[in-house]
């Protein structure tokens, strides 16, 4: 008994620890540089930074906006990326993703795009009204809202070509990956604009190969919070898919010609838990 009472003790102790933890990482936020070169680069690019996060999740009690206005001010970005979720999709509330929003489109160009939690509120429409045109009308000017649609931009000599990928909630499905073909890609976003750098936002990072084959050059992502627990060298633990030990969790990939930098993102929903996983704000540098 006395040896049943003292690993009791032990656990309550263990499991107090790594709660506090886990609530101190939730509050906490970090920025990581990732540095994207090779010779499809364009030349207005070269020395020049963006930044971006992902999966905000209405989170502004865990992180103030001033916080995160500090850290994207210390990488002064020539533009803003959010790939997605920045809301909770079984929520009629998005007043904290707003006003994160207007905050930062107040200094700095924006182009978001719908994540799963977005298409959730589409899906609910039954149950919340037109909740999802509330909040794409709310969405301050200085916004592109990218819900498979394309934007040109113009930078020096080169053009730049960003595109916002809303794919249907089956490919978010749990267990399994299904397959996403060209074929459908297309028909959400059409052929890649041959000309100028391409960059793809892409809420589900798990297609990042079939993104190269449609000619993506740079694919930012989120949705897998970074694996919510982080264990040395095996990386992530579990994905929302509730597959362990994801292909990807977090970091920049590279395959063929092409990157993509996932990001472990900001806020948390449901399950409001990460281990050697702070939330994070990406700083992406361009060098030739």
């Amino acid at each position: 008994m006395h040896k049943l009472l003292k690993f009791i003790k032990n656990m309550t102790v263990f499991a107090g620890a790594v709660l506090t933890v886990a609530h101190l990482e939730t509050h906490s936020l970090k920025k990581v540089t990732y540095d994207i070169d090779g010779e499809n680069v364009p030349e207005s690019l070269i020395g020049k930074r963006i930044a971006m996060f992902s999966d905000f999740h209405n989170s502004s009690r865990q992180i103030s906006v001033k916080r995160i206005m500090r850290k994207l001010d210390e990488i002064n970005p020539l533009f803003v990326l959010i790939p997605g979720d920045m809301i909770v999709g079984n929520s009629t509330n998005f007043e904290p993703a707003i006003s994160l929003l207007t905050a930062i489109s107040a200094k700095y160009k924006v182009y978001l795009a719908p994540g799963n939690h977005e298409r959730k509120l589409i899906r609910l429409k039954e149950k919340y009204g037109p909740t999802i045109e509330k909040y794409i009308e709310a969405i301050p000017e200085n916004c592109e809202y990218l819900s498979n649609a394309h934007t040109k931009l113009e930078i020096g000599d080169d053009i730049i070509n960003i595109y916002g990928l809303d794919i249907n909630l089956s490919y978010y499905a749990r267990f399994e990956i299904p397959e996403l073909s060209q074929e459908y890609i297309e028909e959400k976003i059409g052929k890649k604009d041959d000309d100028g750098y391409t960059i793809l936002l892409a809420h589900n990072p798990d297609y990042f190969k079939e993104y190269e084959r449609w000619g993506a050059d740079l694919v930012v992502s989120g949705h897998n919070h970074g694996g919510m627990v982080r264990l040395p060298i095996l990386g992530g633990v579990i994905s929302p898919r509730i597959i362990f030990f994801p292909e990807y969790d977090r970091g920049l990939y590279k395959y063929n010609d092409s990157n993509m930098i996932l990001t472990s993102g900001i806020g948390q929903h449901s399950i409001k838990l990460r281990l050697n996983n702070k939330p994070e704000i990406c700083e992406i540098r361009f060098k030739g």
